[in-house]
């Protein structure tokens, strides 16, 4: 029988990996962690997992395909048809998803047939939460070559003739949220590395990608304790520290010294105490260069996209063409 086989990118995640390690190794055969220049405990505990072998990506930048293709190149050496699973630290899989029929139907799955699940954003108290559309997971390695961009890339090498299954079964819990502030912190430096990335992407699409944690509101719902049934019985319960500042915050004032506070005017970061944190850090003081106009924007963009109506497209293309050009 091939081998599972986990791929997971791992950068500065001491706040959720040992949960993530524990949980995994009860599914996994192999636990690959591909560590990009963690500062904090993450490769001492990926260690401390039998399951668990950890390779080293030395790159400074940030580059999903990278990465992606590093984990892939790893995972080959344990030969042909092993059946991949693609997982950052912050996802679990839920319920009791050994016991369903579609987790039988994917162990016993042929090369090149690939595996959707949707993701259950959970939210703070494990309680509520809201579920998106499928998205790809886990793979039967038939030795497709990866393309794709350095982020929101695919992550699993499926080309459109692969067949894809959509998994109702059991789904993916995404934990980013329980840690509300560092999630926050995560978002302000995607934001500015899009920027960074895409400098010819409108600012009003970059921040309505991840203003979805704004209007989402409105598809949370309670959800159901069985998703958590055997992470429970693991004795993982998700309670975890919180910090003045996280490492996320360092590379967008990193960002700041190499670009300059005005070259992210438009990006919506602005409500964070910068200054507070370059004092922490024995750094320089920063600039709020977003002006009332450019505060207004965010706080409109935010609560419009929620109404799926012709006002909301409306406003938004007055903000594109006519006031944000």
């Amino acid at each position: 029988m091939s081998n599972i086989i986990c791929l997971t990118p791992v950068k500065n995640e001491e706040w959720i990996l040992n949960d993530f390690l524990r949980a995994t190794s009860q599914w996994a055969d192999i636990i690959i962690i591909l560590d990009q220049l963690s500062t904090d405990r993450s490769r001492e505990i990926a260690s401390s997992y039998e399951k668990v072998i950890t390779y080293s990506n030395a790159s400074q930048e940030y580059n999903e395909l990278y990465r992606q293709n590093l984990l892939l190149s790893y995972a080959r050496k344990f030969g042909p048809n092993n059946l991949l699973f693609s997982l950052d630290a912050d996802e679990f899989l839920s319920g009791d998803f050994q016991s369903t029929n579609e987790w039988q139907i994917i162990l016993n799955g042929k090369p090149g047939e690939s595996y959707a699940m949707r993701w259950v954003n959970v939210l703070p108290g494990l309680s509520t939460g809201w579920t998106t559309s499928h998205g790809l997971f886990a793979f039967h390695d038939n030795g497709n070559s990866h393309y794709g961009s350095v982020i929101h890339n695919k992550r699993l090498p499926v080309l459109k003739e692969n067949p894809i299954m959509e998994i109702e079964d059991f789904n993916i819990l995404h934990m980013q949220y329980v840690h509300w502030d560092r999630m926050l912190s995560k978002h302000r430096y995607y934001k500015c590395l899009e920027r960074i990335k895409f400098p010819k992407k409108h600012p009003l699409d970059i921040n309505r990608t991840y203003n979805h944690i704004f209007w989402n509101k409105s598809k949370v719902a309670r959800l159901s304790p069985n998703l958590f049934e055997n992470l429970m019985h693991l004795g993982i319960d998700f309670d975890f520290e919180h910090d003045s500042y996280y490492w996320y915050d360092e590379k967008v004032m990193d960002f700041f010294d190499s670009y300059g506070e005005d070259y992210f005017r438009r990006i919506d970061i602005w409500d964070f105490d910068w200054s507070k944190v370059a004092t922490l850090t024995n750094r320089g003081g920063y600039n709020t260069p977003c002006s009332l106009l450019d505060k207004l924007i965010f706080f409109t963009d935010k609560h419009i996209n929620k109404y799926e109506d012709h006002l909301s497209s409306y406003i938004k293309n007055v903000i594109r063409y006519k006031i944000w050009k």
